[in-house]
């Protein structure tokens, strides 16, 4: 990895899991446990990752939109 990813990144973004999605995947079916009940999640994504992290939300209950 490039030192400014590497030095500046949070860990749990660069060990995503083979697909590279394991972080959203945890953080959308844990955020109802820490948002309120009219509480926003805004997330930053990878590139060609919008469709499955749209797919997982609304999955998860979440209503999404990029």
């Amino acid at each position: 990895l490039q030192p400014e990813v590497r030095d500046y990144e949070p860990r749990q973004a660069l060990e995503a899991g083979a697909d590279g999605l394991a972080f959203y995947r945890r953080l959308l079916s844990q955020a109802g446990t820490f948002l309120n009940q009219d509480g926003l999640l805004l997330m930053e994504i990878g590139y060609g990752q919008q469709d499955a992290v749209l797919r997982m939300a609304h999955e998860n209950g979440w209503k999404a939109s990029t």
